[in-house]
This record gives C-alpha cells, structure tokens and sequence, in this order.
C-alpha cells in the first residue's frame, strides 16, 4: 500500500534529521491481500463513514488504537467496522461513544504514548467467527528484537490504488537503540521495526492497527520516516509498556 497525505501530519524534529510522519489513513506497501478471519482482531476505524484509522478489539465494547487517529477530531463521527476484509462493507458497525487518548500523548517529535482507548454505543457480537479479541502483550514480554512480527491495514497500494481488501506483511523488530540512531527521541514506550528485504513498510496510515508478534499485540501503529522509505524504521507504541494504562480504561 501507499501514501495516502490528505490527513497526514508531517514534522522535521531538527535540522539535519530524517522527517517522521504520523499515519492517519492506513496503509502497507509491498502488503499481500488478507483474510479477516486470520486477523479476526483487526478493525476499521471510520471517520464519517469513511476508513481513516486501524484499530484493535480489546472487548466487546472497547477498542485500541493510535492517540493521532482521534485527538482534535469530532467524536461522534467515529465508528468502527468489525469482521470484513473489506473497509467499504459487511461485517459489524458500531458507532463509537467516547475516545480517551493517553494524557501524556505529544503531537510532535516521535510522538510517545501515541495509544487512544475507544468506547462503543453499542456491543461487537464475538460470536461472530470473524471477529475476536486482541491479545495484547504482556508485561514481561521482552523487548522482542529480531521476532518476525505481523503489520496489518488497508490503503493505497505502490500503483496509488486503494484495494478494497486487507492487506498485511512480515517486518522484524529491531531495538529501540537503532531506531534511535535514525533521527532519536526513542523512548521504552517505542518500538519499531523494518522490512527484512527492503521493500515493505507501513505507510501514511496503518495508523492505530495492530503489530502482531507470536499471535500476541505487540504494537500500535503510529508513525514512519519520510515518505513511508521502506529503508527506515516504522515506529509503533509498545503495548507492553502501556498495559496499565489500557487496564484502567477498561
């Protein structure tokens, strides 16, 4: 999947350092087409009526997703879509209620503590197949560095076309100290990851969807380097680290 700009937010954090962009509309280039059923934790995140975010099912009314995806926005044009491959139909619809983003959340540099827990209207039916909870990753799950890890999303593809289908790839957890090196501002509530080959990245979006290591969500979609460069790091809020603070939204 591809760039997609019209709600992005660009920054350069100083001189002489790489640009990070915040993905607003969710994309993965070099990604494959994806069934729901294999990512039954995965949701569509609509603004409008529209696709705009990922985001994640922690229950039947709650879900998880990126702080960037909400903050400034009218709430009450927020709903989710669980249970499609598609972001333009079928599936469960459920109007979003409240969103609370992470008060320590800053719009700006590497974007720390980019996590927003959204409360339904209504309930999701998981009795539904293709729709199921996220695991979220513990505690103590380490720090993950080198683990073949899991990007999902819909969005722009590398022809500019937008496919109607999940898409997903495998990228690999490198450590927060090489990220760092790109452009800094790393923090222990980080953690990023690279495309093995070369060729694959999230993109101006994927934004509040899940990485996901081992069948556990290890991240949260939030930001990337330049025009999604398939070279440099993508940068996700850990969720281990975050983990008491989602608690206490529940």
């Amino acid at each position: 999947m591809k760039v997609l700009l019209a709600l992005a937010l660009i920054v350069v954090a100083e001189a002489g350092v790489a640009r990070r962009q915040v993905l607003v509309h969710p994309t993965v280039i070099d990604g494959v087409d994806s069934d729901i059923a294999d990512y039954p934790f995965q949701l569509s995140l609509l603004f409008g009526g529209s696709h705009t975010c990922g985001a994640s099912v922690l229950s039947a009314n709650k879900a998880l997703t990126a702080a960037h995806c909400t903050i400034n926005r009218e709430t009450s044009a927020f709903s989710v879509r669980a249970g499609s491959s598609t972001h333009l139909s079928g599936g469960q619809v459920v109007n979003v209620a409240s969103v609370v983003e992470h008060p320590d959340y800053q719009n700006f540099g590497a974007y720390p503590n980019d996590v927003c827990v959204v409360t339904l209207s209504g309930s999701l039916d998981l009795g539904d197949s293709n729709v199921a909870l996220t695991v979220l990753d513990p505690t103590n799950a380490g720090d993950r560095v080198g683990d073949i890890c899991k990007i999902s999303g819909w969005g722009r593809d590398e022809s500019g076309d937008l496919p109607d289908i999940l898409q997903s790839r495998d990228m690999q957890v490198i450590s927060n100290a090489e990220c760092s090196s790109y452009s800094g501002g790393i923090e222990d509530g980080h953690i990023c990851i690279m495309s093995t080959d070369g060729l694959g990245s999230a993109c101006s979006g994927d934004s509040g969807g899940p990485l996901t290591c081992n069948g556990n969500q290890a991240g949260v979609t939030s930001w990337v380097f330049g025009n999604c460069a398939t070279d440099m790091p993508n940068g996700y809020a850990r969720v281990a680290y975050f983990n008491d603070w989602i608690s206490s939204e529940m």
